[in-house]
């Protein structure tokens, strides 16, 4: 009852006022996604451009249902699930959806989504909105058909038990995706002890020559309330103070991670490209693949910390004050929705940010390391993020996303055993 609840206030907030960042916490939040209906037709009402940010998430929550299209939106890109029609840019325009059938879907599930409404909700917003209505980013997030392979690992949190009305994935059929069980939030667990693999010889590790060093220091994390494009999770601005660390120049490449693992992740969706950053791998398969990589090396890869990582995609102690990683100018600096041809790019190719570091704006999200919280307005020393949590954290904006999505301060999460074909990851030493 708590979580009918919640997700009724969660909706109401959409409702009153859209926005793309809500509509991804809603999606994380709640995985059997109760009142979709109403949450696909809010999202209507927004600015194409977040529609368009919003598709490769909603496509996967929704697999093979369509969302209705607003009228008054007359761009291709503008939301689509559709299994034939893809959420890439470039692909939009190919297939026409049918508005008709579309809008008897959407009522029907509309219908579904406010039985347990309180009367007084349904007479007001009979009065005052357009008939009920019928995703990562962002965000968030999320149960996809990848991702139920994996339940019953004991490495990866608590997930489907039942199969809901909403689905998520590209490849699943509509009301079969299990929801995650979200009784308590997951806390940190340690690998299990397991046989080491052989180690590489001095020459083997694929990661030593491409780490650059970042000298620690104290810089304001977030952003400040006259940034009038920050959303709420981005404050209360506040003071982190970090130590020296280590961090790779590039994203982590396919070939790279084929080094390391010996073959390419299962679903990966860019095969055949060696220097295109590896995808569709979530925190888990990240978790790993540095334990492997520790074995053979002797070292101590990881993620980022959520902290590290807005330090040195603003410079650093070398910051000039970026919008995006690097320039003012995002197409300098990142492949992102208006220039990726809607899939990802050899790594390095766009401008280096003031530490030399490329691509951390566009091309594919980050993981860091983090559980996702709330920002403390108290000055903070190596922070490391919230104690446990639901989601990771992830950073940076990548190619299907446009420019807001970007910035260097924007955040966003998703489930750690998630994963998409935008999402990937970068080490630190």
């Amino acid at each position: 009852e708590k979580i009918k609840t919640l997700e009724w206030e969660a909706v109401k907030s959409i409702e009153k006022e859209p926005s793309a960042l809500k509509i991804q916490r809603y999606l994380t939040d709640f995985p059997d996604a109760r009142r979709l209906p109403q949450v696909l037709e809010a999202a209507k009402t927004l600015p194409v451009e977040e529609q368009k940010a919003l598709q490769p998430q909603l496509k996967q929550r929704l697999g093979t249902q369509d969302v209705p299209q607003n009228p008054e939106q007359t761009k291709p890109e503008a939301i689509s699930t559709n299994p034939a029609v893809s959420d890439k840019p470039a692909q939009a325009a190919q297939t026409p959806t049918t508005e008709k059938t579309l809008s008897k879907q959407s009522d029907d599930k509309t219908k579904a989504a406010v039985v347990d409404k309180p009367t007084t909700e349904q007479t007001t917003k009979k009065a005052n909105k357009e008939p009920a209505k019928s995703n990562p980013p962002a965000t968030t997030p999320t149960v996809e058909k990848k991702q139920d392979k994996q339940v019953g690992d004991e490495t990866k949190p608590a997930t489907t038990a039942e199969k809901p009305t909403s689905t998520q994935p590209k490849d699943e059929k509509p009301a079969t995706v299990a929801p995650p069980k979200k009784e308590e939030p997951e806390k940190e667990k340690t690998p299990s002890e397991e046989p080491s693999p052989p180690p590489l010889d001095a020459n083997s590790d694929p990661f030593r020559p491409q780490m650059v060093r970042v000298k620690g220091g104290t810089f304001l994390m977030g952003s400040s309330k006259k940034d009038k494009e920050a959303e709420d999770n981005e404050k209360p601005q506040h003071s982190v103070t970090l130590s020296d660390f280590s961090i790779g120049k590039y994203e982590v490449t396919q070939a790279q991670w084929r080094a390391v693992m010996g073959k390419d992740p299962e679903e990966l969706s860019f095969k055949g490209c060696d220097q295109c950053p590896v995808e569709n791998v979530s925190w888990n398969d990240i978790q790993e693949f540095l334990k492997i990589l520790n074995a053979k090396t002797g070292k101590k890869y990881r993620l980022p910390s959520e902290a590290e990582w807005e330090y040195a995609v603003r410079g650093g102690n070398q910051s000039a004050g970026y919008t995006y990683a690097g320039s003012n100018a995002l197409a300098e600096v990142a492949w992102y929705d208006d220039n990726s041809s809607s899939k990802t790019h050899p790594v390095g190719q766009k401008k280096a940010n003031e530490l030399g570091l490329y691509d951390m704006s566009g091309n594919v999200w980050e993981w860091c390391q983090d559980w996702y919280g709330n920002y403390s307005s108290t000055a903070q020393t190596n922070p490391t993020g919230a104690a446990s949590g639901f989601d990771r954290v992830n950073r940076g904006g990548g190619w299907g996303y446009t420019a807001r999505f970007c910035r260097v301060s924007f955040r966003n999460y998703f489930t750690p055993r998630g994963r998409t074909d935008y999402l990937g990851f970068r080490l630190v030493l």
